[in-house]
């Protein structure tokens, strides 16, 4: 894993144990408590073709109990994109990051996504973050039953 850092702390690691159902998960513990801080962590991926896929998805959850939007950065290639995940907060959460619709020019290669922490979008300003199950999904076809 890589770390950006400005003004900030941002500690990142596998949590054996700590994931969905307790698998490993990875884990982020910030602090963005000082004036004008920001903080980043990046997962890299493994250049991966997202092409055939509709959705990145994964779990997430918090250390505390206040719900808080979080932004992430997803890069494809050279483009980046933000997509802002909504109440984050104690409970394990499933999102979905539709691609598609982020108009990336290419699908190909997803190098990883950024976790955003930042003065604008969040008053919880310490704390951990945990991901896990991270996957690609495609659309599920129309069944007729």
């Amino acid at each position: 894993f890589g770390v950006l850092t400005s003004a900030a702390s941002c500690d990142q690691r596998v949590d054996p144990g700590a994931g969905f159902e307790g698998s490993g998960a990875w884990r982020i513990d910030y602090d963005f408590s000082q004036k004008d801080a920001t903080a980043r962590a990046w997962l890299k991926l493994s250049n991966i073709d997202a092409s055939p896929y509709q959705n990145l998805i994964f779990r997430i959850r918090g250390s505390g109990t206040s719900s808080f939007n979080l932004p992430v950065e997803l890069t494809i290639g050279p483009a980046q994109r933000r997509y802002v995940i909504r109440d984050v907060n104690a409970e394990w959460k499933m999102v979905r990051i539709p691609l598609r619709s982020l108009s990336f020019p290419s699908l190909s290669p997803l190098t990883g996504f950024t976790v955003v922490f930042e003065k604008e979008t969040t008053s919880v300003k310490q704390g951990s973050i945990f991901i896990d199950d991270i996957a690609l999904s495609t659309p599920v076809p129309n069944r007729k039953d």
